[in-house]
């Protein structure tokens, strides 16, 4: 065979692999993506809120994460991952409580929340959330 038709086939052949081989990534990626839990709407974060709980010191700068009518994670913004899609409320200088006063707010509680300002003794109810919904 002649030397410029010998390159030109191993050239094809090249050019050859390297579209499967793309094609092969490429379908990988797209199965990995399909294959992912989409972000919902139905998680809501409360950032940066004073956490009170009674019996408990008050957990400035906390993350209170609800998902569908429950308390998902509880914790400071340090050690907390807010999820991605989540519906964030920034409740910075605040404070976020039980609806119930002598309720804890902790991980499996149903999600009767509220966000108040002016702290334990002078609180003003800023957002009520019943059942994981906020209540106007």
């Amino acid at each position: 065979m002649p030397a410029g038709r010998a390159g030109t086939r191993f050239a094809i052949s090249q050019i050859g692999i390297a579209s499967v081989i793309r094609f092969a990534i490429a379908l990988c990626l797209a199965a990995c993506c399909a294959c992912t839990t989409p972000p919902t709407s139905d998680t809501t974060v409360i950032v940066g809120a004073t956490l009170l709980n009674p019996s408990e010191p008050p957990l400035p700068h906390s993350v209170v994460i609800v998902k569908d009518d429950r308390v998902a994670a509880v914790g400071s913004q340090q050690m907390t991952p807010i999820p991605p899609g989540s519906s964030k409320v920034e409740a910075y200088g605040k404070y976020v409580r039980s609806a119930d006063q002598n309720a804890a707010v902790q991980v499996g509680a149903p999600a009767n929340l509220v966000i108040v300002t002016g702290g334990q003794q002078s609180a003003q109810v800023e957002r009520r959330m019943t059942g994981g919904r906020w209540v106007e």
